[in-house]
């Protein structure tokens, strides 16, 4: 029987917050997915994508009872608040000693700690269960409670649909349909909705290789006596002190590379190993200036509220804390993450760093990684191709971000120049990662027709975006090491030339870029702009320079007093050397692969690969 999901009168009809396209999007393809039987849905989006308004929408709407559960206590308390701001008042909260307890309120909102000693509500009756930050719901805790609920509407919502060890969160037991609220790509395109942290490592790196991997997960007693020391924890606070208080410039709403300008400093959330490194920590700031308090899970109750309001207000700089504030801290005022805790954990990551990145008064966040998570685990705000059944994979046509040797900022990979300082990349560095010779061979053992599928479908998706011909081949050679059948290539070539449509699509692309090119030339011209001791230093380097030069050259004309016929004689040999020409039957690649609005596509492109 297919169950009536979010067609009613709303319970109170007071003015609200307006829905965002994507969360509108996202109620419309739950109540399909709900028509069409399904009973247990996993949402995704990103951290402050605005899960608990769309939850609230839910409930708002909904025609059976609900019962919403969570692990924490802040998460309870802001979904109950999204619900008090649609005007939903009939709530009960079933947690410890909480005044909220209301055992008749249609809607109730749990703690499943809570839940597994007390009588559960609604047992018996079809009803609709949240789960918010549902990694964790193959707990036992969770696993016992799906249990009790056979006929239930399960919704889980969560930033990373996966469980702390990485594996996927399908089955049986679990989830059966995954649906994908928005991408990170969606949300960073509009600054009122999420805002990409600045991302820097550390100079100092902690030596990882004597740290046993316990469970999923580094050794936490391993991990605490390497990165409690002197040198690594001196350099976190060298860091911060250094970067917390610099802010990008922006002119006519585009980033100026290179230029900052000092400002307050930016409220800060650390994640340590264990308590005695949080606190080695925060004494450490404190001694040198800061407004810090140290948190963790024996921090009463009330002492935590006061820390977090203490960050809203700017009483508090910095909060010190190991395993608090990875989920359900929503303080639009954090705008700076410091990692000084390694993890193996996908899941940890990027809800930790996600603290950072809701938009508050136009402040660029800054995520600081003295811990090697995002050389491990990759770019926290990325997006993954997610799964209930396979462990997420990365998109593979976008090469990862790249790291300056100079200032350690990490930068988009198609960049030639850092934007945070300005040194140029080498041509290494400038190019993308390569598969390694025994992944390939594997790959180049796959039947002619699983070769020709993968073509065909970037050909799909070349048509799609409106690249050229010759991005299908440059993608299959990045795929397999060797350019696809040039019989291929002519056919898709021709089918180019016949396809008004996908040569449409492709002029409408290359305006894009051009637009974005010109804007890049905008920051390359900023970045040359020099402040006066810059033009003095350089004059004075010419001015040494000149002299130098003609130093050496009154040597080098004594040098060459009578030499000049053995000159002559050697440019002579030159001359005649003859210029190596390409054979008229020399196998010719592909043609050349298009430039995508992609960092992959440019790369190809400057890279120069026909």
């Amino acid at each position: 029987m297919t169950l009536p999901l979010f067609n009613a009168t709303p319970l109170q009809a007071l003015p609200v917050k307006k829905a965002r396209p994507y969360q509108d999007r996202t109620l419309t393809q739950l109540r399909a997915l709900v028509a069409q039987g399904k009973r247990r849905i996993l949402v995704v989006a990103p951290t402050g994508a605005g899960k608990a308004f769309v939850i609230a929408s839910i409930i708002k709407a909904a025609t059976l009872p609900v019962l919403s559960v969570a692990h924490r206590k802040e998460i309870i308390d802001h979904i109950v608040k999204q619900m008090a701001q649609q005007g939903i008042s009939n709530v009960g909260v079933i947690r410890g000693n909480d005044d909220r307890w209301n055992p008749s309120a249609s809607v109730q909102v749990g703690s499943v700690a809570t839940l597994a000693r007390r009588d559960r509500p609604f047992l018996g009756q079809p009803i609709i269960l949240i789960i918010d930050e549902a990694h964790r719901a193959n707990s036992s805790s969770y696993v016992s409670l799906l249990q009790e609920y056979p006929d239930a509407i399960v919704l889980g919502f969560t930033a990373t649909p996966v469980r702390l060890d990485g594996r996927p969160l399908g089955g049986d037991q679990l989830f059966e349909e995954l649906l994908i609220m928005a991408r990170y790509e969606e949300l960073l395109r509009n600054p009122d909705w999420l805002v990409a942290p600045d991302c820097f490592s550390g100079r100092e790196r902690a030596d990882l290789s004597r740290v046993h991997v316990a469970g999923a997960d580094f050794d936490e007693t391993e991990l605490g006596q390497v990165m409690h020391s002197d040198r690594l924890e001196g350099d976190i606070v060298q860091h911060w002190l250094n970067r917390a208080h610099l802010h990008p410039v922006f002119k006519n709403g585009i980033r100026v590379p290179k230029q900052f300008t000092e400002g307050g400093r930016r409220r800060t959330v650390l994640f340590a190993v264990n308590i005695a490194h949080s606190q080695s920590l925060a004494a450490r700031f404190a001694r040198a200036g800061v407004r810090v308090a140290h948190l963790d899970g024996n921090t009463p109750e009330h002492e935590r509220d006061a820390m977090f309001r203490g960050l809203e207000t700017g009483e508090l700089e910095m909060i010190c804390n190991c395993q608090v504030a990875v989920e359900g801290v929503d303080v639009p005022a954090i705008k700076c993450v410091i990692h000084a805790c390694p993890t193996m954990s996908i899941t940890k990551h990027r809800q930790s760093v996600g603290r950072s990145m809701r938009p508050w008064t136009g402040i660029v966040p800054l995520y600081l990684d003295h811990a090697g998570n995002f050389d491990r685990l990759g770019c926290p705000f990325e997006d993954l191709a997610w799964s209930l059944t396979e462990r997420p994979k990365r998109f593979g046509s976008r090469p990862p971000m790249k790291m300056c040797k100079a200032c350690f900022a990490y930068v988009e990979p198609q960049k030639t120049l850092c934007p945070f300082c300005g040194a140029e990349f080498t041509r290494e560095e400038k190019r993308a990662p390569q598969e390694s010779p025994e992944i390939l061979h594997e790959r180049n053992t796959e039947p002619e027709a699983m070769k020709w599928a993968f073509f065909w479908r970037q050909v799909v998706m070349a048509k799609s975006k409106g690249f050229k011909p010759g991005f299908a081949a440059a993608i299959f050679r990045e795929h397999y090491g060797n350019w696809p059948p040039k019989h291929w290539s002519e056919k898709i070539k021709n089918d180019f030339n016949g396809d008004q449509l996908w040569q449409d699509t492709l002029a409408r692309r290359l305006e894009r870029k051009a637009v974005r090119e010109a804007r890049e030339r905008q920051e390359q011209a900023a970045m040359g702009e020099k402040s006066p001791e810059e033009i003095a230093l350089e004059e004075t380097r010419e001015t040494w320079a000149i002299g130098m030069e003609t130093r050496e050259n009154r040597l080098l004309e004594k040098q060459l007093e009578g030499t000049a016929a053995a000159i002559e004689s050697v440019e002579g040999e030159w001359s005649e050397e003859p210029i190596e020409e390409r054979a008229e039957n020399e196998d010719l690649p592909p043609e050349e692969p298009p430039a995508a609005e992609s960092p992959f596509a440019d790369w190809l492109e400057s890279e120069d690969i026909r």
